[in-house]
């Protein structure tokens, strides 16, 4: 996943990047990304989506660290 984040960043670089991420489980991609993003002090708003409230309250809880969650 991080490999399409970098191509589609290096046709926009100037752009604050928006992500939505639908079926998302433990949120380990979101939080992927966010690492990614933080370490080249990149913009990144993602929005975590999953149908099954106990599998996104254990998203929440992997996030919970996590500056800006909002899951």
């Amino acid at each position: 996943m991080i490999e399409y984040v970098e191509r589609f960043v290096s046709l926009m670089p100037t752009k604050p990047l928006n992500i939505l991420d639908l079926g998302t489980g433990a949120a380990d991609i979101p939080r992927a990304i966010a690492a990614w993003a933080r370490k080249r002090q990149l913009p990144v708003t993602i929005t975590a989506v999953d149908r099954n409230p106990e599998i996104l309250q254990l998203a929440r809880e992997s996030c919970r660290d996590w500056p800006g969650n909002s899951i």
